[in-house]
């Protein structure tokens, strides 16, 4: 090879290892296809930091995505909202159980999930015999906001069903599922 086709060839291979390690280190990998989240999984939380909804939020997706509850998640923070996602917003996200599963938490001023204009997301129970899911936020806060499912900023085409959904919230700007502009 010539001088010139040697400095290309070093340019492009220079580029191609910065971005390989750039997007390791960053964890940058766009969620596709099936995830299961739980005990011993990738992700042992939705809204915990380090838990599912904080790598949607920071890779998008590539392709629709199911998640699959495989253990209870009983100690969710609802720290981490999930946001719309820009690298494939039009993809849909699937969450459903596999067992009997409960998603809980105790979180006062706060949604335990909080869909922040995330748009297509179906949380589907199944409640088949087999499979279902509950979903519930044990505070008894009387802070605005308070509830264990919240829908804000425009988030559109969503569905929760088959589900059991409880929450004890007892004020007025609040709701077991609440559905709100702002925050």
């Amino acid at each position: 090879m010539n001088r010139i086709s040697t400095n290309l060839f070093s340019r492009f291979l220079s580029i191609g290892v910065f971005s390989l390690l750039f997007y390791s280190v960053n964890g940058f990998s766009q969620l596709t296809g099936s995830v299961n989240v739980g005990t011993g999984e990738t992700y042992t939380s939705l809204t915990n930091p380090g838990g599912l909804f904080s790598a949607i939020n920071a890779s998008g997706l590539s392709d629709n995505l199911v998640v699959t509850i495989s253990t209870d998640l009983i100690s969710e923070t609802g720290s981490v909202t999930l946001n719309q996602w820009t690298t494939g917003a039009a993809y849909t996200i699937m969450i459903k159980p596999a067992g009997e599963r409960m998603i809980s938490g105790t979180l006062a001023g706060g949604a335990l999930i909080h869909f922040n204009g995330a748009d297509n997301v179906v949380v589907d129970g199944l409640n088949d015999g087999l499979n279902s899911l509950t979903v519930a936020n044990y505070s008894t806060d009387i802070s605005d906001f308070t509830s264990t499912v919240r829908f804000s900023n425009d988030a559109t085409y969503n569905t929760i069903k088959n589900c059991v959904v409880l929450g004890s919230s007892r004020f007025t700007q609040t709701g077991t599922i609440l559905f709100s502009n702002g925050i």
